[in-house]
C-alpha cells in the first residue's frame, strides 16, 4: 500500500467526557510505530456532539494535539455536529479551520517535549500491537477479511481476544436491503437543490430551487 494513501478511522474515536488522551494516545503511538511514514484519518466521534458544535470543536483540538504528539497526522476534519448541520457548508469550513489553526499553534511542540519511553503509555501501545496481531491471525484462520466480516469479528466492544458478542455481521449473499436498489427515473426530483446528479428541480425554471434562489 502506498504511503500516500490515507486510511479512514484508524484511531478509536473517543470523545470527552471519556478520558480521550489516555485512551487514544497509546493507539496513535502504536499506529505510528507499525506504519511509519503513512498518513491516517480518524473519523471524529459524534456520540456527544450531535447537537453542539462547541463539543465538536473540543474534539478537533484534542485530535490535533494527538497528531502533533505522535506525528500520526490524524486528520479529524469531519463536519462538526454532522447529524444536524451537514447541509450547512459553513460548519465543514469551520471544522477544517479549527484543525488547521490548532496545527499551526502546536508547531514545534515536539522540539520541546517528548513522550515517555517507559510506563503505562509504552505498555499500552505494546499490548495493543500484540492484540492487533492476534486479531489478524484469527482473521486469516477464518478465511480472510470477508469471512471475518460475515462472522461478526468487527465492531465488537471488547478488547480482543475478549469478546462481548456484539460484533456486526454482514452476510456475503444478501442481508437487509439486498436487491432493493432501483434505477432512478428520468423525472426524479431531489428534495434538495444541491443534489449531485440528475435533478429536475435544478434545471426547470419556476421549480422550488429557482424560487429559493430568487429569494
Amino acid at each position: 500500500m502506498s504511503p500516500r494513501q490515507i486510511a479512514l478511522s484508524t484511531v478509536p474515536p473517543t470523545a470527552p467526557p471519556a478520558p480521550k488522551l489516555r485512551l487514544d494516545l497509546p493507539y496513535a503511538v502504536a499506529l505510528r510505530e507499525v506504519f511509519a511514514g503513512y498518513c491516517f484519518r480518524a473519523q471524529q466521534n459524534t456520540r456527544y456532539i450531535e447537537s453542539d458544535t462547541r463539543e465538536a470543536t473540543i474534539t478537533h483540538v484534542l485530535d490535533t494535539l494527538i497528531s502533533r504528539l505522535t506525528s500520526a497526522d490524524i486528520q479529524s476534519t469531519i463536519t462538526p455536529d454532522e447529524g444536524r448541520n451537514i447541509p450547512w457548508h459553513y460548519n465543514n469550513v469551520a471544522g477544517v479551520n479549527t484543525a488547521r489553526q490548532t496545527f499551526m499553534g502546536l508547531d514545534g511542540l515536539m522540539e520541546m517535549i517528548e513522550l515517555k519511553k517507559d510506563g503505562p503509555l509504552r505498555e499500552q501501545a505494546r499490548e495493543l500491537k500484540e492484540r492487533a496481531v492476534l486479531f489478524l491471525e484469527e482473521m486469516l484462520a477464518q478465511g480472510g477479511y470477508y469471512a471475518a466480516v460475515a462472522a461478526g469479528q468487527f465492531v465488537d466492544s471488547g478488547y480482543y481476544p475478549e469478546r462481548h458478542a456484539d460484533g456486526i455481521c454482514r452476510t456475503l449473499t444478501g442481508g437487509d436491503g439486498a436487491g432493493t436498489v432501483i434505477r432512478r427515473e428520468a423525472d426524479y426530483g431531489a428534495p434538495v437543490c444541491s443534489h449531485f446528479g440528475h435533478n429536475i428541480y435544478s434545471t426547470h425554471v419556476g421549480k422550488p430551487c429557482e424560487c429559493s434562489r430568487q429569494r
